[in-house]
């Protein structure tokens, strides 16, 4: 949603001072009805600014914080991994990397491989097991298709 002269309905409504005296109810329009009413077709100079400011207690708080989950050893491993993965992919790509620079990036997919497979039977999690033999099963290949020479 395009909307035309945002930075006058902006400097209107900032420049309108509180009407309302102690004690009295103050009565304007509210950000959602200025912003209903320009996307609804009109422009924005022809939508009325507030009055007055909305009194602080229509703010909400912000939502209180949660305790993040700890992600399981597997989850961790083969994110790593992938990670890995795709690093090894970026530098296969490149025609400045060098193989040895290559090798060390393999040498790393083979250790992660190993370690994701041995630690799979503690997972209970089947997706998470399936994308991590998927993983592990990947890396072992791109490495023996390395080192047998394929990429030369």
């Amino acid at each position: 949603m395009k909307v035309d002269n945002a930075q006058s309905v902006g400097a209107q409504v900032l420049s309108r001072q509180p009407s309302a005296s102690k004690g009295q109810e103050s009565k304007g329009v509210t950000f959602d009805e200025l912003l209903g009413r320009v996307g609804r077709g009109g422009n924005a100079s022809s939508v009325a600014a507030p009055e007055t400011s909305s009194p602080l207690g229509e703010i909400q708080a912000p939502m209180p914080l949660v305790a993040k989950q700890t992600a399981s050893p597997v989850a961790e491993k083969t994110s790593k991994l992938i990670s890995v993965l795709e690093e090894y992919a970026v530098k296969m790509a490149s025609d400045e990397t060098s193989l040895k620079e290559v090798e060390s990036v393999v040498g790393e997919m083979d250790t992660l491989a190993q370690e994701l497979a041995a630690s799979l039977s503690q997972e209970s999690d089947p997706k998470l097991v399936a994308l991590a033999e998927q993983s592990a099963a990947l890396a072992a290949i791109e490495s023996i298709k390395f080192r047998r020479g394929d990429y030369l």
